[in-house]
């Protein structure tokens, strides 16, 4: 599916970090920022989510990522290896 119709149906921001299951999810990340910013990352460059937040984690502490994972190599800031 086309990102223009996510975006048309995913609630604001303010909306997501108002909601108290994200809140949740974000204490446990301990930042409820990490949570959006994977979020984002997951609609834009289509990662799973869980992907989606090992590479929003290393973003926020301004970490290089190393991964045999392939979902991964063309993203900026990751280190892909092939097996």
């Amino acid at each position: 599916m086309p990102r223009k119709f996510f975006r048309k149906f995913l609630p604001s921001h303010a909306a997501i970090r108002g909601n108290r299951h994200v809140g949740r999810f974000g204490a446990l990340l301990k930042r409820l920022s990490l949570a959006v910013s994977a979020a984002n990352v997951s609609i834009q460059h289509r990662l799973p989510m869980a992907d989606s937040i090992m590479y929003a984690t290393a973003m926020a502490y301004d970490a290089t990522l190393w991964t045999l994972d392939v979902d991964f190599a063309h993203l900026p800031d990751v280190q892909y290896r092939k097996r």
